[in-house]
């Protein structure tokens, strides 16, 4: 683990852009969105609480962040995904030392 982590040079415009993208993504969650599973169905039911699906245009983001956040380092192998939303490689870095 690297015990000095240098964020990318970032504009307050980009930065701003990064806070809402990862505040856009927070309630997602990392749990499995292509079906409920029983587990959630049934969480789902004792709470009354329902897992909203997660937005189109936030997947591309949530999986990186996901990918991120298991790996313990950013999941680079999402960034084609991320640039074609257009975020910046500088972005994408920051998101993903960001989520790590």
């Amino acid at each position: 683990m690297r015990s000095h982590v240098t964020m990318p040079n970032l504009s307050q415009s980009e930065w701003r852009d990064v806070q809402s993208a990862l505040q856009a993504a927070a309630d997602c969650g990392c749990a499995e969105t292509s079906g409920e599973t029983i587990g959630l169905r049934f969480v789902a039911a004792l709470t009354g609480r329902r897992r909203l699906p997660v937005p189109e245009h936030l997947r591309p983001l949530r999986e990186f962040l996901c990918a991120s956040e298991r790996l313990r380092r950013p999941a680079m192998q999402y960034a084609p995904a991320l640039a074609a939303q257009g975020y910046s490689p500088a972005q994408i870095e920051a998101i993903g030392l960001i989520s790590a």
